[in-house]
């Protein structure tokens, strides 16, 4: 589970949660209307913190990549069966996992010293890794369009456009990985649904060659009969070059 998402700037307001179901929701007075809005108050900037500290590419348009907070950092403490690690990830040097306690076994991390920040830390893919194997069993497979923890776990915390499908998080995903991640996700073979996939780009390029073929109305006859043309000026083409004949 998530403990709290903190930061180590001070006018950052700590979120703490409690076991079992937490629900964030904008304040409201007593003179509060049903037209009065509950927007604008953080609830989306907490779930794109919550996946910054999980790992998420930090990208132009993320609503965290803004000049006001480039020298921030945000700090999540999670649970994750017998473990408690606490990491902190700044947005100006973002590919660093900065690990600030774990009461797990110290073997745990391959932990790097940043001498200027005087902090450990580990690369970001290695953290992506270790939270894909103790989340959902993730092997660190080199295999093509296998599911990774950043894939599965944006099923969990969804952003803006990942509630209009359930079956997709985002409307950048494409069809390859939206199917094998469902797969994944309702414990069936992903990498049959893989090889599946591939072999139906295989028949679509197939189908594809042939639709441009017949369209351009080669027959085995006419290609061949190209191919005795083409060797043809090939050969006066090489007798030229070697009588080097040279126009007027």
């Amino acid at each position: 589970m998530i403990y709290s998402i903190e930061s180590s700037i001070k006018s950052f307001r700590a979120v703490y949660f409690k076991k079992g179901l937490n629900i964030v929701v904008g304040e409201k007075s007593n003179t509060s209307s049903s037209k009065d809005s509950r927007n604008g108050l953080g609830k989306t900037t907490l779930i794109e913190i919550i996946h910054f500290c999980l790992g998420s590419d930090l990208s132009k348009s993320n609503r965290l990549n803004v000049p006001e907070l480039q020298n921030w950092d945000f700090i999540i403490d999670i649970g994750i069966k017998n473990l408690r690690i606490k990491a902190k990830r700044y947005i100006n040097d973002n590919k660093k996992i900065f690990i600030l306690s774990n009461n797990s076994d110290k073997d745990l991390f391959n932990l790097k010293e940043d001498k200027e920040r005087k902090e450990q830390y580990i690369d970001l893919d290695e953290w992506k890794l270790f939270l894909g194997t103790q989340f959902f069993l993730l092997e660190n497979s080199q295999k093509k369009h296998a599911p990774s923890f950043r894939s599965i776990f944006s099923f969990f915390a969804r952003r803006d456009d990942g509630y209009s499908n359930p079956f997709v998080t985002s409307y950048k995903e494409n069809a390859i990985q939206k199917t094998i991640n469902n797969a994944y996700i309702l414990g069936l073979n992903w990498e049959k649904s893989s090889e599946l996939i591939e072999l139906q780009n295989k028949i679509d390029k197939l189908s594809s060659y042939k639709n441009a073929s017949d369209i351009q109305g080669e027959t085995k006859g006419r290609l061949q009969a190209q191919i005795v043309t083409l060797n043809d000026t090939l050969e006066k083409m090489n007798n030229a070059i070697q009588n080097f004949n040279v126009l007027p």
